[in-house]
């Protein structure tokens, strides 16, 4: 059987999903943050740390149903995401260091670069390690990976090879 691709399935609709998953785990975390420093009380550090751990959650039960569409089990998935969560972080924090001092940018730019660099990494490692599609087939509106691509001519806006 050929390989094939939901609509749903490519990447640049999931990494768009992927991004609105963010937004809404940023503000749910941010949220999180500022009711438990500021109306509880907590320490930065504490709200910091509890902002982070409702927002992962929010984040991996979004991705896990909305940007992957995942049957997995639940903790298997939760691992995983934990484990691809860690290195996409450190990649934060390298590229936020570099880029404020040996390259001395902006703090607002040294932040965006080390986002970008977090959220692609992040979306990566989901898409290939923690909520990997299985190869199997049978909805309706799948593409083929041949056609979802140009090939020798050609290629019209649903993806069939044009012929003359």
């Amino acid at each position: 059987m050929r390989d094939s691709l939901t609509v749903k399935q490519l990447p640049v609709w999931q990494f768009a999903k992927f991004c609105v998953v963010g937004m809404v785990n940023t503000l749910v975390g941010y949220s999180t943050i500022l009711v438990t420093g500021f109306a509880l009380g907590l320490n930065p550090y504490a709200a910091n740390v509890c902002g982070y751990a409702v927002g992962l959650t929010v984040s991996f039960a979004l991705n896990r149903r909305f940007t992957f569409a995942s049957q997995q089990a639940v903790l298997p998935g939760l691992a995983k995401f934990l484990t691809a969560f860690l290195p996409s972080y450190g990649l934060n924090l390298v590229v936020l260091h570099f880029s404020l001092n040996p390259l001395q940018l902006p703090e607002y730019l040294a932040q965006a670069l080390a986002m970008g660099s977090y959220s692609v990494t992040f979306f990566i490692l989901c898409r290939l390690f923690v909520f990997r599609m299985p190869r199997s087939g049978g909805e309706t509106d799948r593409i083929e990976k041949k056609d979802a691509m140009p090939q020798n001519g050609r290629v019209t806006r649903l993806g069939k090879k044009e012929t003359r």
